[in-house]
């Protein structure tokens, strides 16, 4: 493979030029100063080793002026245009710098242009399957609405499938949201926190999930993150430990504090399921109370299972500004 060359011709011209000029310099200056300071007559060994040394001296001072202005500056022009995000349409352009730095931006900006395009074509894709999921969803909904109008028909299975229809309606739309080119911000909002709980336990069957939430117990957070949340650690809690699972929220100086129990299942001693089983669900519940100035704790339930601790912050206590 052939390599690049480490300075071009351009670059090597400016590169002598600079050495010579301060050679030139340094010599020039030796002789002005021993003109204007006489000294005894020094023999011709030491007026070469000075004139040899001024040389030196002075390409070297050539040489660094030239990394000052060929590499150095052009490199904090380099650093200081880098893009912060990737949607960003700025193009790298450096006026000077030796030809590596010339190339490394050329491929930087080859780099941040595919990278764009992979981005643009990942959202289109995740467009389009938000968009063609929605339609069967709907009818879905339309139907069961209709199911639920019949004489003969179980009001709980009708409740619970309306339920999970509406939970997946609203993930197509967080689906959707991805698609756009900066996430949806965090959008809080006064809640109850018992219906909207006892909401999520109606989508299960019955009995196999308990709310015991203060009426009155108010926060300040984005509910539809928090359905989700709530809906990984039931299914989780549900697939590896025992019914019920038990919600319950109470407010602390840190902030609101929610907690999701399982009985667990024969054997578990309170432990996490294995790491291959915990999956996404976690990582969603974690992101979503750091999202709320919080962070979630795992650790052993007093009915046998696990217990998870989803802390969130103060804010969530009070409107945001």
């Amino acid at each position: 493979m052939k390599r690049a060359a480490l300075l071009s011709s351009r670059d090597q011209i400016h590169l002598l030029l600079a050495c010579l000029l301060g050679s030139c310099c340094g010599v020039l200056l030796l002789l002005v100063g021993l003109v204007l300071l006489p000294l005894q007559p020094i023999r011709a060994t030491p007026d070469l080793t000075l004139l040899l040394l001024s040389g030196v001296i002075g390409a070297s001072a050539g040489l660094i002026v030239f990394l000052r202005r060929e590499l150095w500056e052009p490199l904090k022009q380099l650093l200081k245009a880098l893009p912060r995000r990737i949607s960003s349409t700025r193009t790298l352009v450096i006026a000077d710098g030796v030809a590596p730095l010339q190339l490394l931006a050329h491929r930087i900006n080859v780099l941040l242009a595919e990278l764009k395009r992979n981005a643009t074509e990942q959202r289109e894709q995740v467009e389009t399957l938000a968009h063609d999921i929605r339609g069967p969803l709907t009818r879905l909904l339309m139907r069961v609405e209709t199911l639920g109008q019949q004489e003969q028909h179980d009001p709980e299975l009708v409740a619970g499938l309306e339920a999970d229809l509406e939970a997946l309606i609203s993930l197509d739309q967080q689906l959707a949201e991805l698609s756009e080119p900066r996430h949806r911000p965090i959008q809080r909002e006064q809640i109850a926190l018992d219906p909207l709980c006892r909401g999520i336990a109606r989508s299960y069957e019955a009995g196999l999930v308990v709310v015991q939430i203060a009426p009155t117990l108010m926060a300040w957070l984005d509910p539809r993150l928090l359905q989700r949340a709530l809906h990984n650690l039931i299914d989780n809690a549900l697939e590896h430990g025992a019914p019920p699972v038990l919600i319950r929220a109470e407010v602390r100086a840190e902030g609101p504090l929610i907690l999701v129990d399982d009985h667990g299942c024969s054997g578990s001693g309170g432990k996490p399921p294995p790491q291959t089983h915990q999956g996404l669900g976690w990582v969603i519940v974690r992101r979503f109370c750091q999202s709320h100035g919080g962070d979630l704790a795992i650790g052993p339930s007093p009915l046998g299972g696990l217990q998870l601790r989803l802390q969130l912050g103060k804010a969530c206590l009070a409107a945001p500004a």
